[in-house]
């Protein structure tokens, strides 16, 4: 008899206690999509700070690779060797005197070896870097 009592007893708690779970996981899932709903609005700002900051990289990334530095570099050489064709050109017409041609043309070949040498530096170290 007190057997069955204790029986009926543990049998009452355990069902309290069960009812009271299932009450409870009602307020626990609602508390996990809370949750949720958070960490998902975080996310968003977070990613969408990280996406501009990943994109301002990729443009300052972009205008100095060094394969786009090198080809500024190519193309200013190029365009100062053209000022010295022309400067040779206006001095064959006889648009410059001799002495203004002589200190244009001095000019813009320092100009063109120094680039030349800047160009070949930059090539020469992207080669060994690739190595």
């Amino acid at each position: 008899m007190q057997a069955a009592r204790a029986l009926d007893d543990v049998q009452s708690q355990n069902l309290a206690v069960a009812q009271e779970n299932i009450a409870m996981q009602g307020a626990l899932e609602e508390a996990r999509n809370h949750v949720a709903i958070v960490k998902s609005s975080e996310y968003a700002a977070a990613k969408s700070i990280f996406d501009e900051l990943l994109q301002s990289q990729r443009q300052v990334c972009a205008c100095l690779a060094p394969s786009v530095l090198l080809d500024k570099l190519h193309a200013a050489v190029n365009e100062v060797d053209e000022q010295s064709i022309a400067v040779h050109d206006r001095f064959l017409k006889g648009e410059l005197q001799p002495d203004r041609f002589a200190e244009q043309h001095t000019e813009i070949r320092q100009k063109f070896h120094l680039l030349d040498l800047k160009r070949q530096a930059a090539r020469s170290s992207l080669y060994m870097s690739d190595a």
